[in-house]
């Protein structure tokens, strides 16, 4: 797919980001066994990267409202089945109704053993784990996994991989968000770490409302510089005035040469997909952002690419299958799941 990627210029996405915003519509379905045909309680149906999910009821009916227009990745996950996955395009506020048969992992059920006691050897891989998925900073201080015995690892090639037998639960205290994990991949090498998932965020309650409002600034906090925040002004076009500055890396002189002042440098959306956009800049770029309201602190990144082979992201700055060509230093390197908000958090704060 690397060298059959076509592209178009993002001049035209600004309608993307903001009059898809404005109108909504609802998704209901009924999920059931594959093999048997019988419908399927307490199944986990949500959009990724959102708080909008819910669970079957007896007939295996689910129903989600208020999803906003555009693509959206609905996620269905049981404990005993195969994750189910589907990207929904909707463009107009007609309501989607669903049929979906989840089939039975055989494997997995044989394999669930959650077990107390684990090795040294597990430990050890665990704190490369959190480190790498929840990340390093002040939020990830305040960040558990409640189940992390799900989780087993294997090493090959020096390279750490990890898969969890079920969904894992991360309690947010600093940002007040309980996270649903789906983990599909993780790997971590000497020398970068990538991960595929897909998340449900649900709001913790606050002891009171002051607590609430520090949580929601902490959440703007971990928002405003944030990867995901230069892939959305990417996106909306809106670099000038969204307090990142880019600069070209000149790695022979180690330090940063001329200015970009253009996305056309940077992205490009991928030829006929709303969902799919990709980094074509050379090299590596410095990316800094200050705050355009407290002029400060100032917030330092690095992208790196390997080779000259774009690197494909979606709208919500998740990186695909080209995650290996891309580092990621800085500020940037040190987050993690831990400074992620969902995108209805996103969309509420630009309103």
């Amino acid at each position: 797919m690397k060298h059959q990627l076509q592209f178009v210029w993002l001049f035209v996405l600004v309608f993307y980001y903001t009059d898809t915003y404005a109108q909504h519509f609802t998704i209901t379905g009924n999920i059931a066994d594959q093999s048997t045909g019988q419908p399927l309680e307490f199944v986990t149906v949500f959009i990724d990267k959102s708080t909008i999910g819910t669970t079957t009821n007896d007939k295996g009916f689910f129903k989600l409202s208020e999803i906003t227009l555009g693509s959206k990745k609905l996620i269905v996950s049981s404990i005993g089945y195969k994750t189910f996955q589907t990207i929904v395009e909707a463009d107009t506020t007609k309501n989607i109704h669903l049929a979906i048969s989840l089939e039975p992992d055989n494997i997995a059920l044989s394999e669930i053993k959650v077990t107390v006691q684990k090795d040294k050897q597990w430990d050890k891989d665990y704190k490369k784990f959190f480190k790498s998925f929840i990340g390093s900073s002040e939020n990830a201080a305040q960040t558990v996994i409640t189940n992390p015995y799900v989780i087993d690892f294997k090493h090959k090639n020096n390279t750490l991989s990890a898969e969890a037998s079920q969904m894992l639960i991360v309690e947010n205290n600093a940002l007040g968000y309980k996270i649903n994990v789906v983990l599909d991949t993780f790997f971590n090498t000497y020398r970068s770490a990538s991960s595929v998932r897909s998340v449900f965020f649900q709001e913790m309650p606050a002891k009171d409302s002051i607590q609430h409002k520090k949580q929601i600034q902490k959440r703007k906090e971990a928002y405003q510089g944030s990867f995901r925040h230069f892939v959305n002004t990417l996106l909306s076009n809106s670099l000038n005035e969204s307090g990142f500055s880019i600069r070209q890396y000149n790695a022979l002189k180690n330090m940063p040469d001329n200015a970009i002042t253009s996305t056309r440098e940077i992205i490009a959306r991928v030829k006929n997909s709303q969902l799919l956009f990709a980094f074509i800049f050379k090299g590596m770029i410095e990316i800094t952002y200050t705050d355009p309201a407290q002029k400060m602190p100032v917030k330092t990144s690095w992208l790196k690419k390997k080779n000259e082979d774009p690197v494909v992201i979606d709208g919500y700055g998740n990186i695909f299958d080209s995650w290996f060509n891309l580092t990621i230093l800085g500020y940037w390197g040190s987050q993690a799941l831990a400074d992620d908000v969902p995108e209805d958090f996103i969309r509420h704060h630009k309103e």
